[in-house]
């Protein structure tokens, strides 16, 4: 999908941009919490054309690729614990 800003009367077709409303469409992440985000200088990087933000396609999925969580292989313990309780 391709950005469309109405700029004064006119529309601009931007071809690897997205809106936040269409960031939000698109992706698992909601318009309020990219607003969230930005408000907080987080998120996929942006920029602002008049009162839009406009994202390019490559930095939100560039954001998604580094919010990837590696998950270690639990270590399975054998026996419980070795102490005795001194609560007798």
């Amino acid at each position: 999908m391709k950005a469309v800003l109405q700029l004064s009367r006119q529309s601009v077709v931007m071809p690897d941009y997205l809106t936040r409303k269409e960031v939000a469409a698109q992706y698992p992440i909601s318009y309020n919490t990219l607003a969230y985000l930005a408000s907080r200088g987080e998120g996929p990087r942006y920029m602002l054309i008049g009162k839009n933000s406009v994202y390019m396609r490559a930095d939100v999925e560039a954001y998604f690729a580094s919010q990837f969580v590696d998950l270690k292989p639990r270590v399975k313990r054998r026996g419980g614990s070795s102490k005795k309780s001194t609560f007798s």
